[in-house]
């Protein structure tokens, strides 16, 4: 996945949590998880993968919990 194909693909998986969890009548939350001490890669690597993670997801008008420090060793993420 390239760095500008990450708010589209954020975008789909965003409708599709959306589909599933609305089809079943669920409610749900979104959470987006930051740098953990323990990881891998660079800070600037960090710095890139967090911002396009987090504009992407806040391009989609969604609400979030900040986790900062919840992030898996390799990289950001989204938890639904």
């Amino acid at each position: 996945l390239a760095e500008e194909q990450v708010p589209d693909e954020v975008q789909r998986m965003v409708d599709l949590v959306d589909y599933f969890y609305g089809t079943l009548g669920l409610d749900y939350t979104a959470k987006f998880a930051t740098r953990p001490e323990q990881r891998i890669g660079t800070d600037a690597m960090w710095d890139r993968a967090e911002a396009a993670l987090r504009d992407a997801l806040d391009a989609t008008g969604m609400d979030y919990e900040l986790k900062e420090g919840d992030g898996a060793f390799y990289g950001p993420k989204i938890d639904f």
